[in-house]
């Protein structure tokens, strides 16, 4: 090999090592913000995408979080020192704190509520300047503690409804004081921060005001005192003062579509949301377990439809309401007839009516900690018919007994694609003539295991153990089956679940197909 080939060949690898450098360096700097005007800049243009008229598109956000991140991790890589004056800290400081908050919303999004995420304003934690800090941290260590301005509870944004406004723009360093004066401003003449009922002399106002009282009584003046210099129409200061209820729900951007975590049976609609809903269980059965929990033939197929119709009323973000009617049909035919035979209302032995309803009430017991996941539903159930148990004349129909129904609905999500539902049932039926006496207890407990395949597309796999008993005797069942979720509209969702009865003691061993149908709006 001559000098020229292998000059040639030298120049080349130096050549490609040097271009490899440069395409390196030129990758791990793509999606990097290189400095703090940068970061106002980008800032500025994530808030006019994502932000409308005070509220947030997280479905969007979460959607896209390629611009999110880039933010972020400069936040978590800036040198707080070295951003600049107090007035540059102070703006970066704020944005930060406001882009944490739809960060960690985004992530878990969909969800109702900001107090829905255990721990998310004093557990979670951010990394800030290469340092980790929970939001409170962030506003009471870095911003309250050293700026001490009460104005800045008018430009951190916790989520909810009830927080201030966000805004659509960056907070910027150049007249920072401007920003926080007009904020503060407009939010102390909002009536839903301040409201005057001057027929009763009372003065309405945030709970913020309540929280942070020390923050807004400076140098012998009181909290209206601090109101009244952003007031337009001055507050009197011989009315009493009142506190607005806080609305803990997501200031998310309305949408007519819904992704399935959102719509899991723990969550409680926002306030003034509807949902209509038909679940119809059709159980079938040609064998039961006897006492000893042996699988016995009966000789026939029994078929039970039940078709629960219910509404239900979003009150506000910690309680709902709603009514419920079961339609019931029942029938006994011939053991190699269909399940759906039932449906053709020509059986000698069949009976249809609507047995029963009643109220119904959902809340969340706890506004934080691990079981902030957690509510509790109750119903009561009239029967409306008589001798719904059957009789000489009538076929069973179903038991002939008020229902007290309670339970205690849970769900954990595991990731975007993965999560799980706990529900544990007590069940009451109580006796038509004498309500406490020989009270039929049902102990259902549910796990379901949900894979959401798209937003709009969902797999589960469930189990159900249920034990019942009263003063004579006791029973049980063990139900496993598949299902499937779709919205086939915005708003609209399709289910279908079938189940077997797997083990059983003097209960039946069949089959459940079921077909639901939600509505929200």
């Amino acid at each position: 090999m001559n000098n020229k080939i292998i000059s040639f060949l030298f120049r080349r690898t130096i050549f490609l090592k040097i271009f490899s450098i440069v395409l390196l360096l030129n990758v791990n700097s793509y999606g990097q913000i290189n400095n703090i005007d940068e970061y106002f800049s980008k800032v500025d243009s994530f808030f006019k995408t994502y932000v409308n008229d005070g509220l947030v598109n997280y479905n969007e956000v979460s959607s896209n979080r390629k611009s999110l991140s880039e933010l972020t991790n400069f936040i978590s890589e800036v040198n707080i020192d070295k951003i600049g004056n107090d007035s540059k800290k102070k703006a970066f400081l704020i944005n930060s704190y406001n882009l944490l908050v739809i960060k960690v919303i985004s992530e878990k999004y969909p969800i109702n509520s900001p107090r829905d995420i255990p721990g998310f304003f004093n557990f979670i934690e951010h990394n800030i300047g290469e340092e980790d800090y929970t939001l409170d941290e962030l506003e009471k260590q870095l911003l309250f503690a050293k700026y001490d301005d009460p104005r800045l509870h008018f430009v951190l944004v916790c989520a909810a409804l009830s927080c201030p406004e966000i805004i659509n723009e960056a907070y910027k360093a150049k007249g920072i004081d401007s920003f926080l004066d007009f904020k503060t401003k407009t939010t102390l003449n909002n009536s839903k921060h301040v409201k005057v009922d001057k027929a009763n002399k009372i003065i309405y106002l945030s709970k913020i005001f309540d929280w942070y009282t020390s923050d807004f009584e400076r140098d012998g003046k009181s909290v209206i005192d601090f109101i009244n210099e952003f007031r337009n129409i001055k507050l009197n200061n011989n009315y009493s003062i009142e506190y607005l209820p806080y609305d803990w729900s997501l200031n998310q951007v309305s949408s007519s579509s819904f992704d399935l975590q959102s719509l899991s049976p723990s969550a409680l609609l926002p306030n003034g949301q509807i949902e209509l809903k038909i679940f119809n269980n059709l159980y079938t059965q040609t064998s039961f377990f006897n006492s000893a929990m042996e699988k016995v033939d009966q000789g026939n197929r029994s078929n039970f439809l039940t078709s629960i119709i219910s509404a239900t009323y979003g009150l506000n973000s910690s309680v709902n309401l709603g009514i419920d009617f079961w339609l019931r049909s029942s029938s006994q035919v011939e053991e190699s007839a269909s399940p759906f035979s039932l449906f053709s209302f020509d059986a000698n032995r069949q009976r249809t009516a609507i047995s029963r309803f009643g109220p119904r009430i959902k809340f969340v017991p706890f506004k934080s900690g691990s079981l902030q996941n957690l509510s509790i539903q109750s119903s009561f159930l009239i029967p409306t018919i008589s001798e719904l148990s059957g009789n000489i004349d009538f076929f069973y129909l179903d038991d002939d007994s008020y229902f007290f129904i309670n339970q205690f609905l849970y769900d954990a999500i595991l990731s975007k694609e993965l999560s799980l539902y706990l529900e544990l049932g007590v069940w009451m039926k109580l006796n038509r003539d004498d309500l406490f006496e020989n009270i039929n207890y049902n102990l259902p407990l549910k796990l379901f295991v949900n894979y959401y395949v798209t937003s709009r597309f969902t797999l589960y796999a469930m189990n159900e153990f249920n034990y019942g008993f009263n003063s004579f005797s006791d029973s049980y069942f063990d139900q496993s089956g598949i299902g499937a979720k779709y919205l086939i509209l915005p708003n609209v969702e399709l289910e279908g679940l079938v189940t077997d009865f797997l083990l059983g003691k003097s209960q039946g061993a069949g089959s459940t197909f079921n077909l639901g149908i939600r509505l929200i709006y």
